[in-house]
């Protein structure tokens, strides 16, 4: 994403420059994010499982709140955490004109759920799975 991007290029910019120009740059990411709705938690990778096969999809408060508040013409970032690996949840993310900020993770949450006729079952197989 082209404002996610020079956003969090400029926020890099600002954390290994001189002091005025990191307060120009600061100042310009927090005008932007003012005027935002910040969503902070769990981004997942979900696998559900059926009668009728096997989807993996992203999952998680940050993705579902970040893609509804978009959908609704509302600015919005989140902050989460996804492993280096999976970085086609956060490209989907920024595809709906979510700002993204990642923090450092070697892993991302992952679900499993089950579907059969009346009943659902989720659980998280390693509490978080290394990739």
């Amino acid at each position: 994403m082209v404002i996610g991007q020079r956003i969090t290029d400029n926020y890099e910019l600002a954390l290994h420059s001189n002091r005025v120009s990191q307060l120009r740059h600061v100042g310009y990411l927090m005008s932007i994010l003012n005027k935002c709705i910040g969503v902070v938690g769990s981004t997942t990778l979900d696998d559900i499982i059926s009668p009728n096969g096997t989807i993996s999809k992203i999952g998680g408060a940050t993705t579902y709140a970040g893609i509804t508040y978009r959908r609704h013409a509302i600015d919005v970032f989140i902050i989460s955490n996804v492993a280096p690996d999976d970085r086609i949840i956060t490209d989907r993310l920024e595809q709906e004109n979510i700002i993204v900020f990642n923090g450092e993770s070697d892993r991302t949450t992952h679900f499993i759920n089950t579907i059969k006729k009346t009943c659902r079952k989720s659980w998280n197989p390693l509490r978080l799975r290394k990739r």
